[in-house]
């Protein structure tokens, strides 16, 4: 997990002498508002996001070897002089990175003060490991693509071209390939435990990174550290598997299984849940309040966990139901009146909404929880206000 941008975090690279690396950069000065100074930014910038994101540090010196040159050892902290002071200045740098380049680094790109020193602020862009790469400059009249190699930037050639495409490409096959077998399995029955005879509400959350080649590998026996993650909830059993870490709730009479969360290796997560559906007056009915509530505490506890693990984002969160054809929206007690219908398909998954960091609000589920509604006939989610605020 990155740390917090502050003063006392640019005052320990400093004092600990971190070094420029792949995923480090000191600059003693802002660039300049020439067109190549706003290329040399763009290219560092976008360097970083080709590869696998780092923070640009201005207001920091290097020190010097004895020829003179830069050691890429920081030297001291001593601001970045600026007429329009820090606010000003991350406009500024803001407004380069909109127009120059293409396509935009996701939103979750950060551009903070970190203190004022002697000649100015120090400022931090850190700039995430982009989900939309490769990233490509596009000011003044050039069109070109970098990438970050150890302390240092390159432009791509043909084949890093190439391939940046390719890979962002076969991540993604990869990962819809991975939820349709892993959604078929669910479908017939070969799941961790044995579940209870009832529709099921499936929860995916997949890091873009758990899919490209290598994919990282969780530490088992380091996973064991979050089980606590689940304390308190139904699904309080856990035990290592073959694919990763399972988590279960209680089984009843012995054999089935309310739901489970499987944490595989990757860093990929996977929940099955049953208790949003319930039968009443022989009708079987999904209770949205509970439905909603179960996606948005379980995704909130499994992305804390990818986020202890350094899974990085973007992380794609997919919503499936299985067994839900005839079922309605139980919201009162005459749940099958007013505008409602009975859900018209056994199977249905609502497209995947890109999560930009560990955390997944009301307002980003909206669009899942809009589409079981709307599964159910009804235009939206009447959970929400006019102004958009959750008020279930």
């Amino acid at each position: 997990m990155p740390e917090l941008i502050s003063e006392s975090y640019v005052q320990r690279l400093v004092s600990e002498q971190i070094p420029e690396s792949r995923t480090l950069d000191y600059k003693l000065e802002f660039p300049k508002n020439d067109d190549s100074a706003k290329r040399e930014f763009l290219a560092d910038v976008s360097a970083f996001a080709n590869a696998g994101g780092g923070d640009i540090i201005f207001g920091v010196s290097e020190g010097k070897d004895d020829n003179g040159k830069n050691t890429g050892l920081p030297d001291k902290i001593l601001g970045a002089e600026t007429a329009s002071g820090a606010d000003g200045e991350i406009l500024r740098l803001q407004s380069i990175l909109r127009s120059g380049l293409d396509p935009r680094i996701p939103a979750s790109l950060q551009i903070e003060r970190a203190g004022d020193f002697e000649k100015g602020p120090v400022i931090v862009v850190r700039i995430p490991r982009s989900w939309a790469a490769p990233h490509m400059v596009v000011a003044g009249g050039v069109s070109r693509f970098y990438v970050r190699s150890g302390n240092m930037k390159h432009q791509m050639d043909v084949r890093e071209i190439r391939a940046a495409f390719l890979g962002a490409g076969s991540a993604t096959d990869r990962m819809r390939e991975f939820m349709l077998q892993r959604l078929g399995q669910i479908s017939a029955d070969d799941t961790p435990v044995p579940l209870l005879r009832r529709p099921r509400l499936v929860i995916h959350l997949l890091p873009l990174a758990s899919f490209e080649l290598p994919a990282p590998m969780l530490d088992l026996a380091a996973a064991s550290r979050y089980d606590q993650a689940f304390a308190g909830t139904d699904i309080g059993y856990h035990r290592p598997n073959f694919d990763g870490r399972l988590y279960y709730g209680p089984q009843q009479s012995g054999i089935d299984s309310t739901g489970y969360v499987q944490q595989f290796r990757s860093g990929a997560v996977e929940t099955v849940e049953t208790s949003a559906f319930a039968e009443i007056n022989g009708k079987m009915a999904v209770s949205p309040n509970r439905l909603e509530w179960v996606i948005h505490q379980l995704c909130g506890r499994q992305l804390a966990l990818l986020e202890g693990f350094e899974i990085s984002a973007p992380i794609y969160a997919a919503v499936s139901m299985m067994g839900v054809r005839g079922a309605y929206l139980h919201i009162d007690h005459a749940f099958f009146a007013r505008n409602g219908r009975s859900i018209d398909r056994d199977q249905f998954t609502i497209p995947p909404i890109m999560l930009e960091s560990h955390s997944a609000d009301h307002a980003t589920l909206r669009p899942i929880f809009d589409a079981v509604w709307q599964a159910s006939g009804f235009e939206r989610c009447e959970h929400y206000d006019a102004s958009g605020n959750y008020k279930a």
